[in-house]
């Protein structure tokens, strides 16, 4: 498990605080994967990646990504960004697309 430390990260949010949970959406942005490492959660080392094609004419990235925080799992499906590929850029983690090898 990598240990990501927000204050590194090379970005300035003091007031963002943003709430996600599976009941209120069914993706977060990076502003809520901030607001998750705010409060201590850590991120897994294996980063599941899906397509996901929009009106059938533009694809984006859904990452899947798994926090733990105190015995707590949490699975966060987050759109890519320029933030979050920035952030899978600088952790050395499996990233992989969703599918090879994986059960959804």
């Amino acid at each position: 498990m990598v240990t990501y430390d927000s204050a590194n990260a090379h970005f300035d949010y003091p007031d963002v605080t943003r709430h996600w949970s599976p009941f209120s959406g069914q993706l977060a942005g990076g502003d809520s994967l901030v607001t998750f490492f705010n409060q201590g959660w850590q991120l897994a080392d294996e980063i599941d990646n899906e397509e996901v094609w929009l009106s059938g004419a533009r694809p984006v990235t859904v990452c899947h990504m798994t926090l733990t925080r105190d015995g707590e799992v949490l699975k966060l499906p987050v759109f890519a960004n320029p933030f979050v590929r920035s952030l899978l850029r600088r952790r050395e983690s499996d990233s992989r697309p969703l599918g090879d090898g994986v059960t959804a």
